[in-house]
């Protein structure tokens, strides 16, 4: 067919052309190569907002990226800014850094727009400082040359997919245009200029977890257990407690020269992409209808409650688990149903899939969805006792264990061995009931999501799962009570309204709390936490309703009503980030607050998170040379009698010592939890500092061969069947 071939030939093209205009950028980054001191800082003066001020001399800066190095010591902790004359300003980057009293020396890469003439370096504090500036170092890092090649091989990726794969993208164009469409609605916020900073209260920390693990990448640290980014170096040890295995494509996105914000939206936009994907795979298995399964897809990835989760409450952990919902939906459909015919195996392999996916990313999702799964095993208790569906939850529960051993071996291992805040707030009480949600919400279609309420703050904040998905929920009722509703129809009915009553005020929590599985389940913090299973019950429950209507008039227009109601609270949402969302512009990790962990929920208990100087202190120690690799350290060490040596490092469990004969160094709690070595008289060697034990790179191998074990699984089962 021509237009077979002329998407064959716009494939070329594209590529072709990729290839000038990326090698064109390519020289000119290559060219443009410069390195420069900056000295003449004169004495600290108040500026016109009676902050205290250290302004370099007039320097020249040029286009493109660059890298500022200063060295330092400092009293109180400063920002830095690039400034320049007005008409200039709008070309240097948006964002100022950090300087640590903690730290000796602050790396910041930048990308300036245009080459400016009389920028000045400006230090900046709150209150008087005594600093040293012992030097500015200006140079390029070349990181549009990364990014370029990262650039080329999304694009080579994508024409080799259309060349070899244009007939079937051809006959499939319409759907893939309204999927592009999909996505692109779902990601319009990552549009602006900046991410909303003020209301949300994790945004920062997730992109601190993101710089963590690139800053382990980049010195073969793999996996990343304790982030040393936060803390100015003392570590917290997230990846530990929070998986995050799906944020690795993100940090690599780092190490090939984006800066912070513009990983994390291009993150961001892949995250909707394959929500939506997988969104639309399991409701085309459901409803064997492409349409409806892009409907349905629809109102799942640009549900209100999933847009304000990204990007008003920045809860990147539980929008990742969004991602894995509806794989675990398709695996509970495949095992009560097997519609495709595929066997146990089979069924519960995606099955488990699912469930490893929520385990690696958000352990509270995980918990929620097993109460879920549990109030639908009773609701279909003649299914679930039958040995077919027995047999497949268990062969569900291992896979899952093996699949997810890598993160739930080291994850259990400190639970047992180390209390951090987190453990002490699971003591107690759980009083969650008034942070759930008020009934008149759900209906509040037209509510500003970023108003704040100053008695009930995260209440004020939740908001309904979308005007398109409520509405579906009361047409689903309405065909309940006049009886033209299926068995199907009600179960998801049923599960959705769980999820919302669940969430709100008016389920007893705070008396279920006072046992100990109610405690156990109050762990959730916040109640309406459950809509984000609402949200994709009731998104099959759209399809149900579309299916289950009787006539072919009403279902078209029932579509178009529903594709309207999509859209508007798509732009509803637009609408009020654009004119309310507090913008920030992230570019390099000195940019963020290091200090940003949340409520310090995996701090040692005891910690004075306040009184952390930096300072490494020795006794009896001749000479110590230090090397930091990310999360790993090298000493070289001379004693002169027993020594000791307390890093500026909380003593974390999982941090192992070795001297270098091999000899295991035991590692012990100094003042405030920081790290002691103790080291022999008369000594002289090195030692190094890992994290991780045999036992957990066990569980890592064990859980690659299991992921490795699937792969050929699927492979295998598809030739098979190809072959037959």
């Amino acid at each position: 067919m021509k237009q077979i071939k002329r998407l064959k030939i716009s494939a070329i093209i594209i590529e072709a052309v990729a290839i000038v205009i990326l090698g064109i950028f390519v020289v000119r980054a290559m060219t443009s190569i410069y390195s420069f001191d900056v000295n003449g800082f004169r004495a600290p003066t108040f500026n016109e907002e009676g902050k205290y001020t250290i302004t370099s001399e007039a320097f020249n800066i040029p286009k493109g990226d660059g890298r500022i190095v200063i060295n330092y010591s400092s009293d109180k902790p400063l920002k830095a800014y690039l400034e320049a004359e007005v008409w200039n300003q709008t070309y240097l980057p948006e964002d100022e850094f950090n300087l640590s009293p903690r730290l000796n020396e602050v790396t910041y890469d930048y990308i300036v727009r245009h080459g400016i003439d009389d920028v000045k370096l400006v230090l900046e504090s709150e209150e008087p400082v005594n600093i040293v500036i012992e030097g500015a170092h200006f140079t390029d890092n070349n990181y549009e040359i990364r990014r370029c090649i990262v650039y080329f091989i999304l694009i080579t990726i994508i024409c080799f997919i259309l060349f070899i794969k244009a007939e079937s993208i051809y006959s499939k164009r319409s759907n893939i245009l309204l999927g592009i469409v999909v996505v692109f609605l779902a990601s319009l916020p990552l549009f602006v200029q900046g991410l909303e900073g003020h209301f949300g209260q994790d945004i920062e920390f997730h992109l601190l977890r993101i710089d963590n693990i690139a800053n382990d990448l980049r010195e073969f640290n793999i996996p990343s257990r304790i982030g040393t980014v936060w803390l100015d170096g003392y570590g917290y040890p997230s990846s530990l407690y929070y998986g995050d295995i799906i944020l690795y494509p993100a940090a690599v996105l780092r190490l090939m020269g984006f800066p912070v914000i513009w990983a994390f939206k291009l993150f961001m936009i892949g995250i909707n992409a394959l929500t939506a994907f997988l969104g639309y795979i399991t409701f085309k298995t459901i409803f064997d209808n492409s349409k409806i399964a892009l409907l349905c897809s629809f109102a799942y990835v640009a549900s209100t409650y999933r847009m304000f989760d990204i990007y008003i409450r920045g809860a990147i952990g539980e929008s990742m688990a969004l991602v894995f919902l509806p794989v675990v939906l398709l695996g509970v459909y495949l095992v009560y149903t097997d519609k495709k015919g595929k066997g146990i195996l089979y069924n519960s392999t995606i099955f488990a899939l699912g469930m490893t996916g929520l385990v690696c990313t958000h352990v509270m999702s995980t918990e929620m969805t097993a109460v879920a799964l549990v109030i639908f095993g009773l609701i279909n208790f003649k299914k679930t006792f039958t040995k077919r569906v027995i047999l497949s939850y268990i062969i569900t529960v291992v896979e899952t264990i093996v699949l997810s051993l890598y993160f739930i071996v080291p994850f259990a291992d400190v639970n047992l061995h180390q209390m951090v805040t987190i453990n002490y707030l699971a003591e107690g009480t759980r009083v969650i009931q008034h942070e759930g949600m008020d009934i008149a919400q759900f209906f509040s279609f037209f509510q500003n999501v970023f108003r704040e309420l100053d008695y009930k703050s995260f209440t004020g904040k939740a908001v309904a799962p979308s005007i398109l998905l409520m509405t579906v929920l009361v047409i689903a009722i309405i065909m309940w009570i006049r009886g033209k509703a299926k068995r199907e129809l009600k179960i998801a009915s049923v599960m959705s309204l769980i999820c919302i009553v669940l969430s709100t005020n008016i389920f007893p929590w705070d008396l279920l709390s006072k046992t100990w599985i109610g405690n156990m389940l109050a762990q959730v913090q916040f109640p309406w936490r459950y809509l984000g299973l609402g949200t994709l019950f009731m998104s099959l429950l759209l399809g149900y309703v579309i299916t289950q209507i009787d006539t072919k008039a009403y279902k078209s227009r029932l579509k178009l009503a529903f594709l309207i109601l999509g859209i508007v609270g798509v732009s509803l949402f637009t609408s009020n980030y654009i004119d309310d969302a507090k913008l920030v512009n992230y570019m390099d990790t000195a940019s963020m607050d290091a200090d940003n962990v949340g409520i310090y929920e995996y701090i040692l208990g005891g910690t004075d998170w306040n009184n952390l100087d930096g300072n490494v202190i020795t006794n009896n120690i001749g000479s110590l040379d230090i090397q930091r690799h990310g999360s790993s350290i090298h000493m070289d060490v001379v004693t002169e009698s027993d020594a000791s040596i307390v890093l500026p490092v909380q003593n974390y469990y999982g941090y192992l010592a070795k001297d270098s004969d091999g000899n295991v160094l035991t590692i012990s709690n100094a003042d405030n939890n920081n790290m002691r070595l103790e080291l022999p008289a008369n000594w002289t060697g090195s030692v190094d500092i890992s994290v991780g034990y045999w036992h957990w790179t066990l569980a890592l191998i064990i859980s690659l061969i299991g992921f490795v074990a699937v792969i050929l699984y699927f492979v295998i089962k598809a030739k098979r069947e190809k072959d037959e």
